[in-house]
């Protein structure tokens, strides 16, 4: 089965709710957020930069092998190509959170 992924450039975000919150994730100013809606301001739940890479900004997420992964790319223009999630070694992404699911 291919891995489908949802990819965010710069200022790309993505709301979602459960009913009752609203959620949004993406890239914003060189990180991936996920923030919730408190009435009329978004609340920061969880940050994570991009590791100081200047120029870095276009992270993708989704499951890959039973887990929600965050990738983001090596180089400011984004996939070149090679997929590969070897810490930069070979390819194009790298890990930057696996979570079980």
């Amino acid at each position: 089965m291919a891995v489908q992924y949802i990819y965010y450039t710069s200022g790309t975000m993505v709301e979602y709710t459960d009913g009752v919150d609203v959620f949004r994730d993406g890239s914003l100013g060189g990180s991936y957020i996920v923030e919730v809606l408190d009435g009329a301001s978004w609340d920061d739940l969880e940050s994570i930069d991009a590791e100081g890479a200047i120029g870095i900004d276009t992270f993708r997420d989704g499951v890959r092998g039973g887990a929600y992964v965050i990738d983001k790319t090596l180089t400011p223009i984004g996939f070149a190509g090679i997929e590969s999630l070897d810490d930069g070694i070979t390819g194009d992404w790298i890990n930057l959170r696996i979570s079980d699911i």
